[in-house]
């Protein structure tokens, strides 16, 4: 029995309320709390430090200085439709060597919008190498003016690259090439609005009926050929319908201002269709 007795003790002190101390809550009195692992108060998490981006300092990194400051003080924009080739021609307009088939002066609402988009640095990427297996093909060039310079500007939009042409502070012509990726669906849009020729070009339902109630004759359409002018194509109409045609029925034919015609204000574009002549 002695020898059992060791062992008995011992569980009898492992009974609960025997071997281990008790808090002893008075009569009356709201027990103490006690804090568990899960009720540790959780620390704060740190505040994220805010970026701030130095507009100022990207517009730099995509210009440079002096491009930047010019471009920032433009007072007048125009905006020109180019052939995408270089021109051979010498007695046309020419803008850094393309061919100008339209200018447009662009004022009020439309000009804040565009000088925003041309001057802002998300339009370009931020860095100056270019990665492009594509030819430099302007559709579009743009004239920023001041009262001291003016910067040029041609832009690609099959290969989503401006090249801006400027004076640098030594009156060096010099040009800077940047990638327009970023801002290609609103240079896009950009050209589409300001010369939306290119739809006027096609004749309309309304101008052909009264003619073709008429005439009772069906009109002969032309596919406008690289480097055509209304003269031309006035040409080629008198030799295809064998009657002289001029240049004012080809555009009254194909509901277009005579006077813009001939200023070259509205150009035909190679693949565009032309009424000229009835059958």
């Amino acid at each position: 029995m002695k020898k059992f007795l060791p062992a008995l003790l011992f569980c009898w002190l492992m009974l609960p309320g025997i071997g281990s101390a008790q808090e002893v809550t008075p009569k009356g009195a709201t027990p103490s709390s006690k804090l568990l692992p899960m009720d540790n108060p959780k620390r704060k998490a740190k505040p994220q430090p805010t970026l701030e981006v130095d507009i100022q300092q990207q517009a730099e990194e995509v210009f440079g200085n002096e491009l930047r400051e010019q471009l920032e003080a433009t007072t007048t924009i125009k905006v020109y439709k180019v052939e995408q080739f270089v021109s051979e021609e010498t007695n046309v307009e020419l803008l850094e060597g393309f061919k100008v088939l339209q200018v447009e002066e662009i004022s009020g609402e439309q000009y804040e919008r565009y000088h925003d988009l041309l001057n802002q640095p998300a339009t370009f990427l931020q860095k100056e190498e270019l990665f492009k297996q594509c030819y430099f093909l302007p559709a579009m060039g743009i004239h920023f003016v001041n009262a001291e310079d003016t910067v040029t500007a041609l832009i690609s939009l099959e290969c989503d690259m401006v090249r801006f042409y400027y004076q640098d502070e030594s009156g060096e012509n010099v040009f800077r090439t940047v990638n327009s990726d970023p801002g290609h669906n609103q240079l896009q849009d950009m050209y589409t609005e300001v010369f939306p020729a290119v739809a006027a070009l096609q004749p309309t339902k309304e101008a052909i009926e009264p003619l073709a109630m008429q005439l009772v004759e069906e009109p002969v359409y032309y596919k406008v050929k690289s480097g055509e002018g209304w003269i031309k194509i006035a040409k080629r109409a008198s030799k295809k319908m064998d009657q002289k045609t001029t240049v004012k029925d080809i555009c009254k034919w194909n509901n277009i201002a005579y006077d813009r015609a001939m200023k070259n204000e509205v150009y035909p574009l190679k693949g565009e269709t032309v009424i000229i002549g009835f059958k």
